[in-house]
């Protein structure tokens, strides 16, 4: 998983690792690593950093909700396999 746009978001809101650390109830060292795009957070805490800075949760964390580079899959290449959206919402 690639950084992302947390450390940006964060330093704009004035705040260092540990107290964004302490706002959310977890480890300095868990800011650093969603930071680093070593681990991401649950999808509670990234709703909670987006009703917080105002910033969509998408819009920082892009890679995990990019499944097309999360599933390593280009949708227009796939062998021929064509899926019918009403089918595939079955």
């Amino acid at each position: 998983m690639k950084a992302n746009k947390l450390k940006q978001v964060r330093e704009e809101q004035g705040l260092t690792q540990e107290e964004l650390a302490k706002l959310l109830k977890v480890d300095q060292r868990t800011v650093s690593k969603w930071e680093l795009g070593k681990s991401v957070p649950s999808v509670a805490i990234m709703q909670l950093l987006e009703d917080y800075s105002g910033v969509k949760k998408e819009a920082i964390f892009f890679e995990a909700f990019n499944y097309k580079t999360l599933l390593k899959i280009d949708i227009k290449q796939q062998n021929g396999v064509k899926l019918n959206p009403k089918e595939a919402a079955k």
